[in-house]
């Protein structure tokens, strides 16, 4: 995902699915992402105000101090 300020959603409004098929994968600054993403084999990096709404199954993930990461779902 790129661009700061960004945002993904459905517009059904049903859950999205990402995934990551790469090796990184970084969520911009102040962007948000209300999804479950699977990123087995990235790097995945949460930037400054990054929002994940969802889950995230990632090989390492790292974030800024004021990232969010917030589990939905059963």
């Amino acid at each position: 995902m790129n661009g700061t300020g960004a945002t993904i959603t459905t517009a059904s409004g049903a859950p999205l699915r990402l995934n990551v098929g790469g090796a990184k994968f970084r969520v911009s600054n102040d962007a948000q992402i209300d999804a479950a993403i699977t990123a087995p084999s990235a790097r995945v990096k949460l930037k400054q105000y990054a929002r994940v709404n969802g889950c995230l199954c990632a090989e390492f993930l790292k974030t800024a101090s004021n990232a969010d990461l917030t589990c939905i779902g059963d």
